[in-house]
């Protein structure tokens, strides 16, 4: 509790919430990871490509926007317009990968 009172007014500089972890740029590195082991993006993809990791989704119907930090802001995914969340998008992918869809993007 007496920590919590130190913290309450405190406030952290743009250079120290650059390095406030959340989950955004774990989820787009893992994304990266999981496109490299389906093949749809080559070994030589940067883990932190938004682009390339934008069309990767892109080329199984799912339109996201990926953040890229460390603010805690999670990434967004859609399909048609209708939002859904990380593990959606990933059973998406997986439902369509089983069904012999198999795109390269880079």
């Amino acid at each position: 509790m007496a920590d919590e009172k130190i913290l309450e007014n405190e406030k952290l500089d743009d250079e120290q919430l650059e390095n406030v972890a959340g989950g955004n740029i774990y989820q787009m590195e893992a994304d990266a990871a999981n496109f490299k082991k389906l093949g749809v993006l080559s070994a030589n993809v940067d883990k932190h490509d938004k682009n390339a990791i934008t069309a990767a989704f892109a080329a199984y119907g799912i339109a996201t926007e990926q953040h890229g930090g460390y603010l805690g802001k999670d990434n967004k995914y859609s399909i048609n317009g209708q939002k859904i969340d990380r593990d959606t998008a990933w059973a998406f992918v997986q439902q369509r990968w089983n069904a012999g869809y198999r795109p390269q993007v880079l």
